[in-house]
């Protein structure tokens, strides 16, 4: 029985996971040609008693074995013999395609598609409407749309927010709240996706009321805004040197249960470095390591400047030295700091621990936090 034929029997019998391994054994195997393998399947369709399906599991192990140029070709060939592909495989070429910027081959496919008689839908008109979207043909998505409104293929919620989106990234935002308003007419909720996009262009823009309003909005529809969200408007706050804006939007954060990232913490404690508030900035510094977060290279240099700009050299040398993980000069300085009668804070003892864990050293990172115990920090 020839490799074909078990295919064929394999999607006749629902096997579909076996039937897949034999078509990627085949679609990898050397020295058998796209043309030779798909006129197999072709010969063996009726003999063995198969269904569509096959076609399909053809295109889609292609498309996923990220073959999209021969899962082109297959598709091509399958079309010439008056086979057409069902519109699930066809999708998920086009949506391969479109991810992988081949974006002219997508729109020769999706014609060849329409001229075959198969019915799109409107997973197809998410797909190109994308495709329109990530040139930054917004026009041109909006006729589409129309067109396929017109033989029946209506938006969804995943076509709204990709237009929403794609206006703000241009900063169309009067055509993004029409089209908000379009999607709530007709009864779709905008998702977080369309809520964070505005935000992030507001805030952009300057817009920090608005934006703000529209978290509110946000709530109002029933959604929970995300880290992101909140990152978002805390990063305006920051940029506008606004304290009090920026302690209430991460209280915020903190009120409706979310966990704050590395992004988070290294926005407030920017804005206090910069402000010469190091007391603060350090606040934020040991409540990252609360929630299981390690400073990265940014936050140190931040603390750094922070510590240089009151005149702490001591203290930013530290940082510095654990920033370029020199654990032993770093341990040397402490050390000398000890001898002289200056006491080791809070921030010394942790800056430490975490170079140490971070090396491996568990028993040295111990040995210091049983100092702090001591010393009650």
């Amino acid at each position: 029985m020839s490799l074909s034929a078990m295919i064929h029997i394999l999607v006749r019998s629902r096997r579909i996971s076996d039937a897949q391994v034999l078509i990627l054994k085949m679609v990898r195997k050397s020295g058998v040609s796209r043309a030779e393998f798909v006129d197999s399947l072709v010969s063996t369709y009726n003999a063995c008693g198969s269904n569509p399906l096959v076609f399909d599991l053809l295109i889609r192990t292609y498309v996923q074995a990220r073959k999209l140029r021969e899962a082109s070709e297959a598709f091509q060939i399958l079309q010439s013999k008056g086979i057409a592909v069902p519109i699930n495989a066809c999708n998920s070429l086009l949506g391969g395609l479109i991810k992988a910027d081949w974006v002219d081959m997508a729109w020769e496919i999706y014609w060849d598609v329409l001229q075959s008689g198969t019915e799109v839908n409107v997973y197809t008109l998410n797909i190109m409407v994308n495709a329109m979207c990530k040139e930054g043909k917004l026009k041109d998505a909006m006729v589409f749309l129309s067109e396929m409104e017109e033989k029946g293929n209506f938006a969804d919620v995943v076509t709204y927010n990709t237009l929403i989106n794609a206006n703000c990234r241009q900063g169309i935002l009067e055509e993004a709240f029409d089209l908000k308003n379009t999607m709530l007419a007709k009864g779709f909720r905008p998702g977080i996706t369309v809520f964070n996009a505005i935000i992030s262009y507001l805030c952009k823009n300057g817009k920090y009321a608005a934006a703000k309003d529209t978290l509110g909005e946000m709530s109002r529809n029933g959604l929970s805004p995300a880290t992101t969200t909140y990152n978002v408007l805390l990063g305006e706050c920051c940029k506008l040197d606004k304290v009090a804006d920026a302690q209430e939007i991460f209280n915020e954060l903190l009120h409706h249960g979310l966990v704050p990232d590395i992004v988070s913490f290294s926005l407030l404690i920017g804005l206090f470095s910069r402000r010469g508030d190091n007391e603060r900035a350090l606040v934020y510094f040991r409540d990252m390591y609360k929630y299981g977060l390690s400073s990265d290279s940014l936050i140190y240099t931040m603390l750094i400047g922070g510590f240089c700009r009151n005149g702490n050299i001591s203290d930013a040398l530290k940082m510095r030295l654990c920033k370029e993980k020199r654990l032993s000069e770093a341990d040397e300085l402490f050390k000398e700091m000890i001898e002289r009668g200056i006491s080791p804070d809070y921030c010394s003892f942790t800056t430490l621990i975490s170079g140490y864990c971070k090396e491996g050293k568990v028993e040295k990172a111990l040995s210091l936090f049983e100092m702090m115990i001591e010393k009650n920090l």
